[in-house]
């Protein structure tokens, strides 16, 4: 993701998108980053943790527009110069383990420039090459992926998509949504990245499924949008329903919302709760930082 344009490599582009949105919704949820290649010095390692999963800044710094200390760590743990593969596919199998313990919001949201590989164990036709599908100026031969064709071609570019698919799959049988951010470069792949978006569970309306970003300028706006979408949300999952329904209330912050289904919240599920109205719209406005189910006293309700 080294590639330049308009002077901005896209890695920077990346980089600097991705420090705005933990500057901007941090405050409501915990952020990590990995990237790959791994940092081990194999070009296609699987990715390297480079950010351990944690809260972000108090909502403060979001409001005066300031990188706190979590912001300031994320950015500078970030700025790497980015070379190699993509084992897109290994990197995010690496990941189950860990995000699985998570919980049902979770979410990883996936920026790639093109098409994973470094399937070092596979062999492909010239349909599968990232060499030919690319028409890179390398490859001159019909299979550039071959190398009984040219001592020089390698298997670690043929296109990685089922292993990949694969993966984003593990991750949302795993309860964990995989958002598919594809960058300028990526294009050429653009129904891997359907499918890899459809299998990830959080897959754009319409067509394409996967979030398409066509100029540059445009990411730091469209991983915004995206953010806001998973760090709220009116619709709340539980760990586990609760025994006693009758002793669930809901805050807002400090503020009590009693169930009601026009202005409040009710049951949408054995271990699911909606709110409604006012409460959602403030939510969603920003006004509060989280929302608690605390369990042990009779629900409040509205009475007419």
């Amino acid at each position: 993701m080294s590639d330049a344009i308009k002077g901005v490599t896209k890695y920077k582009a990346v980089r600097t998108a991705l420090t705005s949105l933990v500057r901007k919704v941090g405050w409501r949820s915990e952020v990590g980053a990995t990237v790959f290649p791994g940092l081990t010095g194999d070009q296609c390692a699987p990715g390297s943790e480079v950010f351990p999963l944690r809260a972000g800044d108090p909502r403060s710094f979001a409001e005066q527009g300031q990188n706190g200390p979590i912001t300031q760590g994320f950015a500078k743990a970030i700025n790497l110069v980015q070379t190699g593969g993509t084992p897109t596919g290994k990197t995010l199998a690496s990941l189950v383990p860990k995000l699985a313990k998570l919980g049902p919001s979770t979410f990883v949201i996936l920026a790639t420039d093109g098409g994973p590989n470094c399937n070092l164990g596979q062999s492909c036709g010239a349909d599968r090459c990232m060499l030919n599908i690319e028409q890179s100026p390398l490859c001159q031969d019909p299979n550039c992926c071959d190398p009984q064709v040219d001592p020089n071609y390698s298997p670690v570019n043929c296109l990685d998509a089922d292993n990949t698919v694969a993966a984003v799959e593990q991750l949302a049988g795993a309860g964990v949504k995989t958002i598919v951010v594809g960058i300028p470069g990526s294009d050429v792949y653009g129904s891997l990245l359907d499918l890899m978006a459809v299998a990830g569970g959080a897959p754009r309306p319409g067509s394409p499924r996967y979030y398409r970003v066509e100029n540059l300028a445009d990411l730091e706006s469209l991983l915004l949008q995206i953010g806001d979408q998973v760090t709220v949300s009116c619709d709340v999952t539980l760990s586990a329903p609760p025994e006693h329904r009758d002793l669930v209330n809901v805050f807002l912050d400090k503020s009590l919302v009693p169930s009601d289904p026009d202005n409040g919240w009710t049951w949408t599920g054995d271990d699911r709760l909606t709110l409604h109205g006012k409460p959602c719209d403030d939510l969603l406005a920003g006004a509060y930082e989280a929302v608690r189910v605390i369990v042990g006293c009779p629900t409040e309700v509205v009475v007419d």
